[in-house]
């Protein structure tokens, strides 16, 4: 066992001297119980699992979330009814709640809630979508069942067995796929997915898709149509009915879309820019946690972008913004080394003589490198991040001895990512586009205008762990006295349930604090 972070799910240990051997005349169970302890310096000493899952809040509090021999799988992810329930009661519609799995053969295994609801008229499609600010989609449960109370048993617990079955409405109408293109991609995103039932509007990304799968998405589209598609078109284009028609007009014409509307609200637009992947997929959860309130477009770096200098993507990244955006303001929201690109375009903006501000979210330390590109730490991190997004970290070992891109993709295909050719070919490209970017951040410089009403947003358990003092001091020379604030949450965990919800709440915070009215344009 590892320790998790604060405010991640686990496994409760219980270690130190009070621990006994274990289970008098039960060693199975002893040796499942009683392990050796990781984090005791005296060899021999043992630690219990306790089974109980929990949440450490900070200050000595931890929050029970259920028991670990309860977790099911939906989608291919594991999930917890104990966490699900304990977001639901956090609603501020829900007086009482308890979360339950149930399987019959049309749905396979699902999430029920129950509920005992404030409201007069209580709406499981309205908690549903309230629910959607704090978990990810695969944990919303598929039926709300709204009680007067919660069945008890003698001993004033809930009687889960008299808790009725739900009566099936679906939350919005369905509309099956209309043509042989929508047909075989969405069977192409049943066969990735493991789902069955995929409509024409389903949206692969709430579905449970993410950067890696995509990869496979595409990969199995060209099995099924004989077509190939753009990886950039799956995050682009992210429906059924939307990939469909990009299909169906074949190439496109001229430059590459490298914009894209992923929000949209009353409030000032923030423009979402690319990370080392060169993609926006990760900011998704975020603009879904800012949908209703600002808009959100995002900007990624395709078709030969990853090829220029930092200074020459900014110039292009400026001039695509200013072509559909006129003259501003501008705010620009970048995680991690996503940072040094949005610094350079919200500088190019400055120089034009127009409004900018960035908003940065756990940035790493602000340096100016020369030095060759390590390619072995490059191919490493980028594999850890693969791993990552693909909810693989405790597998991230198996790059440990990785001595360069081969290997990274070896490491990646024995732990079933990318074990195909053609995903593997998909895999190299991202590699490499990586690297490239990776090498285009460094070159940025501490010359240049200092960005004004700016904000750094940091992770408690990645770049803000050492302190958002000393995280931000190394951005003071180019951010003229930025907000600091500090989320619980790890580097990537901050964009994921329910960590994003807290940061969707500051970055629309920052928007109005810029002074910046309006929409970009204005």
């Amino acid at each position: 066992g590892f320790p998790t972070p604060a405010n991640v799910p686990g496994e409760l240990w219980i270690g130190g001297p009070g621990v006994s051997r274990g289970y008098v005349g039960r060693p199975r169970l002893t040796a499942e119980r009683f392990v050796p302890d990781p984090l005791a310096d005296r060899p021999g000493s043992r630690a219990y699992r306790s089974g109980d899952l929990v949440r450490m809040l900070g200050g000595g509090r931890y929050e029970f979330l259920g028991r670990i021999d309860a977790q099911i799988k939906i989608r291919g992810f594991r999930v917890e009814p104990g966490e699900v329930e304990v977001a639901v009661r956090r609603l501020a519609s829900v007086k009482a709640a308890v979360v339950v799995a149930r399987s019959d053969a049309e749905r396979g295994v699902h999430l029920v809630a129950y509920v005992v609801s404030r409201e007069e008229h209580p709406s499981g499609v309205r908690d549903a979508a309230e629910l959607e600010k704090l978990l990810p989609a695969y944990m919303i449960p598929s039926a709300w069942v709204y009680l007067e109370r919660l069945p008890l048993t003698g001993n004033n617990k809930v009687d889960r067995r008299a808790l009725p079955a739900p009566v099936w409405h679906a939350a919005r109408d369905t509309v099956p796929p209309r043509t042989h293109t929508e047909r075989a991609i969405a069977a192409a995103f049943e066969h990735v997915l493991r789902l069955s039932n995929v409509d024409r509007e389903s949206d692969f990304f709430l579905l449970g898709g993410h950067s890696l799968l995509a990869v496979s998405l595409v990969a199995q589209i060209e099995r099924n149509l004989g077509t190939r598609v753009e990886l950039l078109d799956v995050f682009q284009r992210r429906t059924v009915a939307a990939l469909a028609a990009r299909v169906d007009q074949g190439a496109p014409a001229g430059r590459s879309e490298i914009w894209s509307e992923l929000a949209s609200g009353a409030g000032p637009e923030v423009l979402a820019m690319h990370g080392l992947s060169g993609r926006v997929t990760d900011l998704l959860a975020l603009a879904g946690a800012l949908d209703g309130r600002l808009a959100v477009a995002g900007l990624t770096a395709d078709s030969g972008l990853d090829q220029m200098s930092l200074a020459e993507l900014a110039r292009h990244h400026t001039e695509e913004i200013r072509e559909r955006r006129g003259q501003g303001p501008f705010l620009i929201l970048a995680h991690s080394a996503g940072a040094f690109f949005a610094l350079e375009v919200a500088r190019a903006l400055l120089g034009d003589g127009l409004s900018a501000a960035v908003c940065l979210l756990d940035p790493p330390p602000f340096e100016t490198r020369a030095d060759a590109v390590d390619e072995v730490s490059i191919a490493r991190k980028w594999g850890t991040e693969v791993l990552a997004a693909a909810g693989r970290e405790s597998e991230s070992w198996r790059l440990a001895g990785a001595s360069g891109e081969a290997a990274t993709l070896r490491a990646l295909a024995d732990a079933g990512l990318g074990a195909g050719a053609e995903e593997g070919r998909l895999l190299q490209e991202e590699l490499r586009r990586y690297a490239r970017l990776f090498a285009c951040s460094r070159e940025a410089r501490v010359s240049g205008p200092r960005v004004p009403h700016s904000t750094v947003i940091l992770a408690s358990e990645g770049n803000g762990r050492s302190g958002a003092a000393r995280a931000v001091a190394s951005w003071l020379s180019v951010l003229e006295e930025p907000s600091t604030s500090v989320v619980e949450a790890t580097h990537f965990g901050m964009l994921k349930a329910p960590a994003v919800a807290r940061v969707a709440d500051l970055v629309a915070r920052w928007s109005v604090t810029t002074g910046f009215d309006g929409k970009a344009g204005s």
